[in-house]
């Protein structure tokens, strides 16, 4: 696994951005963080996709899954594929 941490300022909020590639899976992952009070939420979800729309990810490109249940399902399918005869 690779992963690459950035800190990017945008419209006054203090994002992480980490940018993971997992063998076992096909394609690099853009995940993207920010802290913020309950109050901001909306507001921080606005920027951060207004950030993912900037580098070309729209909303197809989206997911709520997280690596850890990709990879236990990628190596589950891969394990039930090398465990027939």
């Amino acid at each position: 696994m690779a992963v690459r941490n950035y800190r990017i300022s945008k419209s006054g909020l203090s994002l992480l951005a980490t940018l993971v590639t997992i063998p076992e899976l096909d394609g690099t992952f853009l995940e993207v963080e920010a802290v913020v009070e309950p109050d901001v939420v909306p507001g921080a979800l606005r920027v951060i996709r207004q950030l993912m729309a900037d580098v070309g990810i729209g909303r197809d490109d989206l997911t709520t899954e997280l690596y850890t249940e990709a990879v236990r399902s990628a190596r589950s399918t891969t394990l039930g594929e090398h465990g027939r005869t």
